[in-house]
C-alpha cells in the first residue's frame, strides 16, 4: 500500500523517504491527493521551523569536530531551503529548492561515512575558493594583499593535493608547474552526484525524485511539459503546481531532518 504525503511527513523523524508515492501517482489522479496532503505538509513544515528557532542560537562544538561543524552549517541550511519552500508555495519552483536539499543530506551522509577525513575535506575546500577568487582579481588587475596570498599558496602547498586535477596531478609527476586551473570544481572531487546518492543508499530517491527535479532545473522538456497545457485556443502556461509542491514539501521536510 503506498504512503500518503501527510504519511510521509508523519514519519519525517525516522524515514526520509518523501512524496515517492506523487512519483507514482502521475497525471490526473495526483491532484486530488496532494490537494488533500498539503495543507498538513505545510503545518508539519511550519512546526519544524519553529521548533529550530525555539533551539539555542549558540551551540558549542570543538573546532577538531569536522563533522559536527559541518552538520551544523547543513542543517542550518536545510532549515533555511524548508522556509524558502513554503514561501515559494504552491510554485513549480518548490523542485529546485527540493532538489538543492536531497543533494545537502546526501553529501552530509557521505562525509560522516568517513567522519574525520571528509569533512576536513570539505572545510579544507574554501582554500581552493580563496585561490579561485584571488586568481580572478589579480585578473582584474585589482590590489591583492601580497601577505594573505603568501599565506594563502603556503595552506594550499600543504593542504591542497587531495583537490588537484588530473592535469595538476600529472604536472606534478612530471615535475613541471601547475596548470592555470589545477583544482577539480568539487570538494568531493571528481564524484557524481548519482554515485554519491549510490554510496549512502539514496539510489531509489535519485531516480524516483532528484531525476524528476533535476528535469526542470535543466529545462527538460519533459519537466517544461508539467507546466504546459493545451486549451481551445492554444498553448497554457501555469506557474503553479500543487502536485510538485506536494512532493518537494515532503521531501524536504525529511532532508531538513537530515534524514532522520
Amino acid at each position: 500500500m503506498q504512503r500518503s504525503a501527510l504519511r510521509v511527513a508523519a514519519d519525517a523523524g525516522v524515514s526520509w523517504i518523501g512524496g515517492i508515492y506523487l512519483v507514482a501517482d502521475s497525471g490526473d489522479d495526483a491532484r486530488p491527493t496532494a490537494e488533500r496532503d498539503l495543507p498538513a505538509l505545510i503545518s508539519h513544515a511550519r512546526r519544524l521551523i519553529d521548533l529550530a528557532e525555539s533551539r539555542p542560537k549558540r551551540i558549542r562544538y570543538s573546532e577538531t569536530d569536522h563533522l559536527g561543524f559541518m552538520s551544523l552549517t547543513f542543517l542550518g541550511k536545510q532549515e533555511q531551503h524548508l522556509d524558502s519552500m513554503l514561501k515559494q508555495l504552491p510554485s513549480q519552483d518548490t523542485v529546485l529548492i527540493a532538489r538543492s536539499m536531497l543533494e545537502g543530506l546526501w553529501l552530509l551522509r557521505w562525509a560522516a561515512q568517513v567522519p574525520i577525513q571528509r569533512p576536513l575535506l570539505w572545510r579544507s575546500y574554501s582554500l581552493v575558493d580563496d585561490f579561485k577568487l584571488l586568481t580572478e582579481r589579480k585578473g582584474r588587475g585589482n590590489a591583492i594583499d601580497q601577505g594573505d596570498e603568501q599565506e594563502l599558496l603556503r595552506r594550499l602547498q600543504t593542504e591542497g593535493a587531495p583537490f588537484l586535477n588530473k592535469a595538476a596531478r600529472d604536472a606534478v609527476t612530471n615535475g613541471v608547474p601547475l596548470p592555470i586551473r589545477p583544482y577539480v570544481s568539487k570538494w568531493y572531487g571528481d564524484r557524481k552526484i548519482i554515485e554519491i546518492a549510490r554510496d549512502v543508499g539514496g539510489e531509489d530517491h535519485y531516480r524516483l525524485l532528484y531525476s524528476e527535479f533535476s528535469n526542470w532545473h535543466h529545462w527538460g522538456p519533459g519537466g517544461v511539459a508539467q507546466a504546459v497545457s493545451r486549451t481551445e485556443e492554444g498553448a497554457k502556461y501555469t506557474r503553479d503546481s500543487v502536485r510538485s509542491s506536494a512532493l518537494s514539501l515532503a521531501t524536504g521536510i525529511s532532508t531538513a531532518c537530515l534524514g532522520r
